[in-house]
């Protein structure tokens, strides 16, 4: 029975946990205003890559909002609020909006990731 309540527990975590949806997304604000981005991370733990920057839901404001990381590198919100601008297929020639953050970003991402995912996963 214990090895029984034991797999559904794991099962559980595992659905719980799933990826973030792929491909770029459009984002409202309360306000209307609009921003694309990649939502990347698992519903334990996500966030937003937009222009190259890192942003997170504030749910006292319901705003999104650029995030930076501390002294103690976990992540803290912003005043400031993602670029407004929806980005449309480029024309030919012009250069292409990246949202992929910088590979110091990156590894902090991974490590906070890591972290939260080891909170989650049944021992």
């Amino acid at each position: 029975m214990k090895a029984v309540l034991s797999i559904l527990l794991i099962i559980n975590t595992l659905l719980l946990a799933g990826p973030a949806r792929g491909g770029i997304l459009t984002f409202t604000q309360p306000d209307g205003t609009q921003f694309q981005g990649l939502l990347k991370g698992t519903s334990a733990f996500n966030w937003i890559q937009s222009n190259g920057e890192i942003v997170k839901y504030n749910s006292k404001d319901k705003f999104y909002h650029i995030a930076i990381f501390d002294i103690n590198n976990t992540l803290q919100l912003t005043e400031r609020v993602p670029s407004h601008t929806i980005r449309r297929a480029p024309a030919k020639g012009a250069p292409s909006v990246s949202h992929q953050l910088q590979e110091e970003q990156t590894q902090k991402l991974k490590q906070l990731y890591l972290k939260k995912r080891a909170l989650f996963t049944p021992e």
